[in-house]
């Protein structure tokens, strides 16, 4: 994957679509809640991610509404790892009082924007995603992109040194965005690269 060389210190490369990670060793149960907050433009790419998210986390084909709260608990073998999915309305998002209780007691945060266009992106990048990464510092930002005008835009490669190739991009930009997939539709691949990435994130800030 290019631009592999440039993830977090301590984390091994691979290459996308390849998972030779060697979890042997690690300890799961540090990662007692796992909490992924879901922000979007559009209610149908929202609801399209979390179902896509919970279906890895669960082998029950029959997924609830997901107008608030979705839990799973997935038994692996490097334990039982329990997700939450929390969805935020992207017009009234307030800091309610589930993330600061999160933030006091250092769960990991992951970030999911999904967005149709860049005109929406840069729209969440000045009135989201800043305001979120400076008080959630240490959160994991990932953004899910369901157009391919991130590849093709040159002024949004330039301005945020993007590395792309034919199916995802990955670029650390200015604002704190760690990973970036263009993904017209969520494969199960690169769902399971943010899972293999919240895995070993979770296991080095040893919560």
């Amino acid at each position: 994957m290019a631009g592999g060389s440039e993830f977090y210190e301590g984390l091994p490369m691979f290459e996308y679509r390849k998972f030779d990670l060697d979890f042997k060793g690690l300890d799961l149960s540090n990662l007692c809640m796992m909490y992924i907050f879901v922000l979007g433009a559009e209610k149908t790419g929202k609801t399209s991610l979390i179902q896509s998210l919970a279906t890895r986390f669960t082998t029950d084909p029959f997924l609830p509404n997901f107008e608030h709260i979705g839990e799973f608990i997935r038994m692996t073998e490097l334990g039982m790892v329990k997700l939450r999915l929390l969805e935020l309305k992207i017009e009234h998002l307030d800091m309610p009082e589930i993330l600061l209780t999160c933030l006091i007691r250092k769960h990991i945060f992951l970030f999911v924007y999904a967005f149709d266009d860049l005109t929406t992106f840069h729209y969440l990048q000045k009135d989201y995603i800043v305001p979120v990464k400076r008080i959630f510092a240490n959160a994991t930002t990932i953004i899910l992109g369901n157009k391919s005008d991130l590849k093709n835009d040159p002024e949004f490669r330039a301005r945020n040194h993007i590395y792309s190739d034919k199916c995802t991009l990955f670029f650390k930009g200015y604002f704190g965005v760690d990973f970036i997939f263009e993904c017209s539709a969520l494969t199960g691949d690169q769902l399971d690269f943010v899972f293999c990435v919240i895995a070993l994130l979770g296991n080095k800030a040893n919560l």
